[in-house]
């Protein structure tokens, strides 16, 4: 398994700026991680989580490249608080990529740190909707 967000940041594989990939969550948050680019590839400073745009942009201590869907709703906030220090990447990086989900893959397989697929599972960073209605119905 690897991570959407890291394999997201790898659609800028030689930044000298941090790349802050950001998802839309709903509920008024993104999911966000910041990496760096580095010799042996993209180095985590900030690992995935589920976050508010404020919180998160209050982590940028410099200037970072912002990439992701994110950028659609959350877009004009980043730039309206970060200022210049907010680079929006251009719309056309903003996919996540198959081949860079493969790349993360064979690199973790190289390593000798493969999953076997009966023990994948998704990394959520929160409950569903589902889990919560749940949770307070049982209450």
């Amino acid at each position: 398994g690897v991570s959407t967000l890291e394999a997201l940041a790898m659609n800028i594989p030689y930044s000298d700026k941090p790349i802050c990939p950001i998802l839309d969550a709903r509920k008024k948050e993104v999911y966000a991680a910041i990496y760096r680019c580095g010799g042996n590839g993209l180095t985590c400073i900030m690992p995935d989580t589920a976050i508010s745009p404020e919180a998160l942009v209050n982590k940028i201590k410099e200037p970072t490249i912002f990439i992701g869907d994110g950028i659609k709703v959350y877009g004009g906030f980043v730039k309206e608080i970060l200022k210049d220090a907010a680079v929006i990447a251009p719309s056309h990086l903003w996919p996540i990529r198959a081949l860079n989900i493969g790349l993360l893959a064979w690199k973790r397989f190289k390593k000798g740190d493969a999953d076997s697929p009966g023990n994948i599972s998704l990394n959520y960073l929160r409950p569903s909707e589902a889990e919560i209605k749940k949770g307070a119905s049982v209450k």
